[in-house]
Parts: C-alpha cells; sequence; structure tokens
C-alpha cells in the first residue's frame, strides 16, 4: 500500500476533487481477494474465486487492470506477470467512498452528521459510535 500515503493525504483535503469509482460485483470480489492475500496475481485471484465463479483468466487480468487504473491496485512487474497490492485498506477505501459521495451532494457539517448517524443507526452500531458521531448528545 505504498503509494496509498502519497494519494490518501490528497483525499482529506477538502479542495481535492475524486470521483469515486464505481465498482463492479467482480471488482469487489477481486478487492476482497486483495485485502485479504495483500499481494496476488491474477492466476491466484482466478484460483481464489473459482469455488464460487467460472473465470477465466483473461476476465481476472481484465478486471486487475481496471481496479489498477482506477487507482485501487498498485502493480509492478514479477517476470513475466504482475504481482497487485491494495493502494487502501478496506476501512480507507470505504470512507473515501463516503467522503466522495458527501462531497458529490454538497453536504454541510449538518447533512453530514445526520447521514453518518443514519449509517450507525440502520447497521444497529454501538452507542460509543453514536456518541463519536454526536458527542454533544444533539442528534
Amino acid at each position: 500500500m505504498e503509494n496509498s500515503r502519497q494519494f490518501w493525504p490528497k483525499m482529506i483535503d477538502p479542495d481535492f476533487d475524486f470521483n469515486a469509482p464505481i465498482l463492479g460485483d467482480l471488482e469487489i470480489a477481486v478487492l476482497e481477494h486483495a485485502w485479504r492475500a495483500q499481494e496476488t496475481t491474477a492466476k491466484r485471484v482466478q484460483s481464489a474465486l473459482r469455488p464460487h465463479r467460472n473465470i477465466a483468466l483473461g476476465t481476472v487480468q481484465s478486471t486487475l487492470e481496471r481496479l489498477h487504473r482506477k487507482h485501487l491496485l498498485y502493480r509492478r512487474k514479477t517476470g513475466h506477470a504482475f504481482t497487485y497490492i491494495p493502494e487502501f485498506s478496506r476501512e480507507q477505501l470505504v470512507a473515501l467512498l463516503i467522503r466522495a459521495t458527501l462531497l458529490r451532494f454538497h453536504c454541510d457539517d449538518a447533512t453530514t452528521s445526520g447521514a453518518l448517524l443514519q449509517i450507525v443507526n440502520e447497521l444497529g452500531l454501538t452507542a460509543q459510535f453514536r456518541s463519536a458521531l454526536d458527542p454533544d448528545g444533539c442528534g
């Protein structure tokens, strides 16, 4: 996740304009594998997904390439193949996607805290989470 250290500070800059990538089911499955493995190749992804999907190696390679172009996987040449490493942790990516959505809707502080509290309530998260988001008890 070396490159994310260069990209992550830009994302928390309020003036940074990041278009949240749209992710398909296969891309999410590949990311899930990459997070578990921390480093992977197309063949390893294909093997990991094979019990759930009958997927061609070329499809896996195309998916890895798309995730690389979306800046979600870093890749380096290893012999004749590429090794892929997640640019962000799962938590960082989820935070990025939520932040990008809030920015697209030009949310003010009240809307942002309301949206986050709605998520906390819908997911049934703990009182500790709720109090962290609403320390004054106003929400």
